[in-house]
């Protein structure tokens, strides 16, 4: 979410999968949101078509994707169509002694919504 605004931002989840790789954690994300359809429950970490979502939510990304920026325009359907997320991240580490350090068994949640 934008800082302090309850509006989305432009970030999708491809650039959250990369910065949780960059800075080491393993990391688990859910869908909570599909555009066209809402709210996905249970929220799920793989969407498939005719179940999770359907073609018309691929038809609005279609209409859209002229319209987007070159960085958008090269995503795909599914990072389009994916409008919010719930990520569950633990540090990966190897010694108690290294900042950052997260003890095994105690994720650090980040939670990112619409």
């Amino acid at each position: 979410m934008a800082s302090d605004s309850g509006i989305p931002n432009r970030l999708r989840i491809g650039y959250y999968r990369g910065q949780m790789e960059k800075l080491g954690y393993e990391a688990k994300f859910f869908i909570t949101g599909i555009i066209g359809k809402g709210t996905v429950e249970p929220h799920k970490e793989e969407i498939r078509i005719n179940e999770d979502y359907f073609k018309s939510s691929l038809d609005m990304v279609a209409l859209i994707r002229p319209k987007l920026s070159g960085a958008y325009q090269r995503l795909t359907d599914e990072e389009l169509i994916i409008d919010g997320i719930f990520l569950v991240a633990r540090k990966v580490t190897r010694s108690n002694s290294l900042p950052g350090f997260v003890p095994a068994g105690k994720p650090a949640y980040v939670d990112v919504f619409r």
